[in-house]
């Protein structure tokens, strides 16, 4: 199933969403954009992004150089500092060129909005990593007790790939580096967490970086590692493999999680298959239980 675009826009939850107000807070007599010294202005603390692009940084920089800031950043004001709510490659950018302040809007946001807010910022404008989006969306659920399903519905994405980008998260540490730096891609990862042995996982990430390994021919591998060939007396059973695979094809959009049927002379199962205890409610549901 294809990801659906952000459903909530940066603008929309810059005005009216989680309960920010829908007009700037009163900061000056004009209630617009101040001009807020460098010193006083701290990262946000709820920021998903933990590798910044220093190519990227300097385009950015060359570019205000020459035109300005056209942008303000966002920030919330937290004792007589501010912290950025939107708008850290600006900050950090116009930091390079040795800019003593910034033109900034200042707005009042709780740590749900903070987070929120930063997440769909770099989702919309400059994706995060694999590694990166799923620690965010895990900081959702577990700081704010939000479901799967309500982390898909407030971004706007499907929660099948809320639910993959969480899996990741499984992976052991060195893996995951891999995937932060590029080397392994999401389609690679996500091959590698549908298997239980972690020392599985280790010989194949190795494997990938080694001799850059096709997503095809590794799932071709965990296939064969995962799954044992159907016993001969499959055939027996009078049902093809076409139609065992159509039917697999059937549930997996069903349930949105991998299916497995297995067949053998006069009898079989059918696996599905859950990640946790909340994907596994959400399967229970959709069979009317």
């Amino acid at each position: 199933m294809k990801g659906k675009k952000l459903g909530k826009g940066l603008d929309y939850l810059l005005g009216e969403a989680l309960g920010a107000p829908t007009e700037p807070a009163p900061v000056s007599a004009a209630a617009g954009t101040l001009e807020i010294p460098a010193d006083k202005v701290k990262p946000n603390p709820f920021q998903p992004r933990k590798v910044w692009d220093k190519a990227e940084i300097d385009e950015l920089a060359a570019s205000i150089r020459e035109q300005g800031l056209i942008q303000p950043i966002v920030v919330r004001k937290v004792g007589e500092a501010y912290q950025i709510v939107a708008g850290e490659r600006r900050f950090r950018a116009s930091q390079q060129l040795g800019r003593t302040s910034i033109p900034a809007v200042v707005r009042d946001f709780d740590d749900k909005a903070m987070l929120e807010v930063a997440l769909v910022e770099n989702l919309q404008r400059k994706d995060l990593n694999p590694i990166e989006k799923g620690q965010a969306f895990k900081a959702l659920i577990d700081r704010f007790k939000l479901t799967h399903d309500a982390v898909s519905t407030r971004l706007g994405m499907d929660r099948s790939s809320v639910t993959n980008y969480l899996r990741l998260l499984d992976l052991p540490e060195v893996i995951r580096e891999a995937v932060s730096r590029g080397t392994i891609s999401m389609g690679h990862a996500r091959c590698l967490v549908s298997l239980a042995s972690v020392g599985e996982q280790l010989v194949l990430a190795k494997k990938i970086e080694k001799e850059g390994m096709s997503v095809r021919k590794l799932e071709k591998i965990v296939q064969d590692i995962r799954t044992p060939k159907l016993p001969k007396t499959a055939a027996e059973s009078g049902v093809s493999t076409a139609v065992l695979k159509d039917q697999e094809e059937k549930l997996r959009r069903h349930f949105e999680t991998k299916v497995k049927i297995k067949m053998g002379k006069g009898r079989g199962a059918v696996i599905v298959e859950f990640y946790n205890l909340d994907d596994f409610e959400r399967i229970v549901g959709k069979m009317g239980l």
